[in-house]
């Protein structure tokens, strides 16, 4: 009775062993396919992020390298005025366009893929940058609007001056009527595309139209004046840089 005993003991030990090394085995296997799932897009996530970042990081150091050449040309140290970031037609400048015209062909393009009348919208907002920045539109007509209507002048802000934030409210607020319009019947997508690219457009409007307006506001001749025009031209290279950033970010409808 012993033996059988025994016997039957070692059974059913080596019986919960055996099932004890199945259920190991297929937690293991489990494991593994799960991993080998998972594995490749995390791996493609983290590439894609630091791809982004890195682009990124290219355009903000691209734009402190003007900066700097613009504060040794004003030092003395260059003598060539195109590397002001005010001069137009000047290495700043320049690069501001190419900026622009590079956020609408992605916009055109997102319009192809799936974002639809959203994306042209946008895309004809860095049209109307790339034309404000090139042709001077709302410098040229807000001087002639001032000067027809008599605006009052503000301090040290003359009435042509008061005629540019005029024209430029004018026009934002065209833009934003017609991305309203496009909104109501968006996709979730087209929305998110919105959104993250309304922050840097705002920090856009932020240093070409609230600083500028400062700066026209302060005496001629100060440092003051010097200081908010570096931050005025200096800003605007650094949130068109985060602009079209944003527009090749989220470029894929699917990325939203």
């Amino acid at each position: 009775m012993n033996c059988v005993q025994l016997v039957d003991r070692s059974f059913n030990v080596l019986l919960t062993n055996s099932n004890t090394m199945k259920e190991r085995s297929s937690t293991s296997s489990t494991a593994r396919v799960f991993a080998s799932r998972m594995s490749p897009a995390t791996h493609a996530e983290r590439s894609s992020y630091k791809h982004a970042v890195g682009v990124l990081l290219l355009l903000l150091a691209i734009d402190a390298v003007m900066i700097v050449l613009a504060v040794m040309q004003n030092r003395g140290v260059l003598t060539d005025p195109r590397f002001l970031l005010w001069w137009e037609r000047g290495f700043p400048e320049m690069l501001q366009y190419a900026k622009y015209a590079a956020g609408a062909i992605i916009m055109f393009r997102g319009a192809a893929r799936g974002y639809g009348r959203t994306a042209v919208v946008w895309g004809m907002l860095f049209m109307l940058l790339l034309c404000e920045d090139s042709l001077m539109i709302h410098e040229r007509i807000g001087a002639r609007i001032g000067t027809y209507l008599h605006f009052p002048s503000i301090r040290s802000m003359e009435p042509a001056q008061v005629g540019e934030i005029v024209v430029a409210a004018g026009e934002g607020g065209t833009f934003f009527i017609a991305l309203v319009l496009t909104l109501r019947t968006a996709s979730h997508a087209s929305r998110r595309l919105t959104f993250a690219l309304l922050v840097g457009l705002f920090a856009l409007a932020g240093f070409g139209v609230i600083v500028d307006a400062i700066n026209s506001m302060a005496s001629r001749g100060t440092w003051i004046r010097r200081v908010l025009g570096f931050v005025e031209d200096g800003g605007e290279m650094v949130a068109a840089s985060l602009l079209v950033w944003t527009a090749w970010v989220w470029r894929d409808p699917e990325r939203g």
